[in-house]
């Protein structure tokens, strides 16, 4: 990646957070499950950050309970920082 600062409609930290859903759904073991979602939304932005909500779990007829986590993406690097 280069050194620049990335913007929040950059394709680049597109990928990256479409890539952080699909990790997420790998990584929490409901990749493969019926209503399983994972979204990553940034919530504001300043000169070094951008930050994200993430919410994910498995949505059914009878159950919905969603997790939420709290990240921060670096804008140079976009590298995923646990909040």
């Amino acid at each position: 990646m280069s050194n620049k600062v990335h913007d929040i409609d950059s394709q680049e930290l597109i990928d990256v957070l479409d890539k952080f859903e699909l990790d997420t759904k790998k990584d929490t073991g409901i990749y493969s499950t019926s209503g399983a979602f994972a979204k990553a939304d940034v919530t504001m932005y300043d000169e070094t950050f951008f930050y994200i909500n993430l919410k994910w779990g498995v949505q059914s007829d009878c159950t919905d309970n969603p997790h939420y986590e709290s990240y921060k993406i670096n804008r140079k690097t976009l590298e995923i920082i646990d909040e």
